[in-house]
């Protein structure tokens, strides 16, 4: 075998096992969402949004809208870093004709900082700041999910960039009213059928993950007209 039949022939062996090892991932995390979903008690029952959009929500745009885009979504999820462009371009350009609404879902056997990241976004929150830890935590998705001392990262951002009571911070990231904020978003996201993330819902409905985003804008287009 030729030196350049023996690099092709490594090339395509290592393409393989990247699909294999996606696969395996791919199993796993349906397999941990299931078993999400039975220490819950609860179980997916359809596709149907299984609890409706309210004040203890964070929603950008115009609560108001008859048009609403819920997401399950896990910070430290690639997948959900990657669609995070994609819905602030919607927040843009949609402004204040719908509303978009963000709920925890951190896979916490695949992602060991998810959920650390969901309490440090709802503790913010407690002090109005919930979608300023959202965007930096998507934003610099490649940084902190490995450091080892994360949790103190998340309390420098918080009382030095964002200007929050440091004290109050640590208080609520352990608080029990920030743990069962989530702990109530991945319930309800259990009832709705959530079987990995992001999974979003238009008008309680969920919809399949859009390829692009004009296959989004098209979506929110038609759910636009529909409303009318």
């Amino acid at each position: 075998m030729s030196k350049h039949e023996k690099k092709n022939s490594f090339t395509q062996y290592g393409v393989w096992i990247g699909i294999f090892a996606l696969t395996i991932v791919v199993i796993i995390g349906l397999a941990i969402v299931g078993q999400k979903k039975e220490d819950t008690g609860i179980g997916g029952q359809s596709d149907a949004l299984s609890s409706e959009v309210g004040t203890t929500d964070h929603i950008r745009g115009n609560p108001m809208s008859r048009v609403s885009l819920v997401e399950y979504s896990d910070f430290q999820c690639p997948a959900c870093g990657a669609y995070y462009p994609l819905v602030k371009q919607l927040e843009g350009e949609y402004g204040n004709r719908m509303q978009i609404v963000y709920r925890n879902f951190p896979l916490t056997q695949l992602h060991k900082n998810a959920l650390l990241a969901s309490q440090a976004a709802e503790a913010a929150g407690k002090q109005g700041k919930f979608f300023e830890m959202h965007d930096w935590l998507f934003e610099h998705q490649s940084e902190w999910p490995e450091l080892p001392n994360v949790k103190e990262r998340f309390i420098a951002y918080a009382a030095d960039d964002l200007k929050i009571d440091r004290k109050q911070f640590e208080q609520d990231l352990e608080g029990a009213d920030v743990k069962a904020k989530i702990d109530e978003d991945l319930k309800s996201g259990n009832r709705s059928g959530v079987q990995g993330t992001p999974t979003f819902y238009l008008n309680g409905t969920k919809i399949d993950s859009p390829r692009s985003y004009d296959e989004f804008k098209q979506t929110i287009d038609a759910a636009l007209e529909n409303s009318k």
